[in-house]
């Protein structure tokens, strides 16, 4: 029996260090390169759910404004953006995970300093304690990160999910 093929869209991050090399030959190793990718990391999932947001507005929110008189403008700032406000914060939360954990890989890779970069070094010297360490503060920072945008999104967005 054949194998699956897997996804080409399953290849996420792995995806966006192959555009490292290139990154860095074009850049340079500086910090271009690394904001340049992380950009590049960031930028599909952020439009694929701010796409999503507007396409799940029902289409009587926005005839029903229509009728009221609402300009395009109107339309857009109080009917578009509270509808679509909901995935566009989930879709910056995925988002800000990828990130995270493209940078920190791109520490590994090209870095000369960083969480990412103190990992490989403690690994390069035998230094296990550094290295559970800088393996704690990924973890924690990802987690706080996270839990601020999940209360930030339940803040603004209050309505959502109701």
């Amino acid at each position: 029996m054949p194998r699956p093929r897997p996804s080409s869209s399953s290849s996420g991050p792995c995806r966006s260090f192959a555009y490292l090399v290139l990154l860095i030959v074009w850049l340079g190793i500086g910090e271009a390169s690394k904001i340049t990718m992380l950009f590049l990391a960031a930028l599909p999932v952020a439009a694929i759910a701010a796409r999503d947001g507007v396409r799940n507005i029902p289409a009587e929110r926005i005839r029903m404004a229509q009728s009221l008189g609402a300009s395009r403008s109107q339309i857009f700032r109080h009917v578009v953006a509270p509808s679509a406000l909901p995935e566009i914060l989930t879709g910056a939360r995925l988002a800000l995970g990828i990130v995270y954990g493209t940078l920190i890989a791109s520490e590994i890779i090209a870095g000369s300093n960083g969480i990412g970069w103190m990992i490989l070094d403690a690994g390069r010297f035998l230094r296990s304690d550094y290295a559970f360490v800088g393996i704690l503060v990924i973890g924690l920072t990802g987690i706080l990160i996270d839990r601020f945008l999940l209360l930030l999104e339940r803040r603004v967005v209050h309505w959502a999910g109701r």
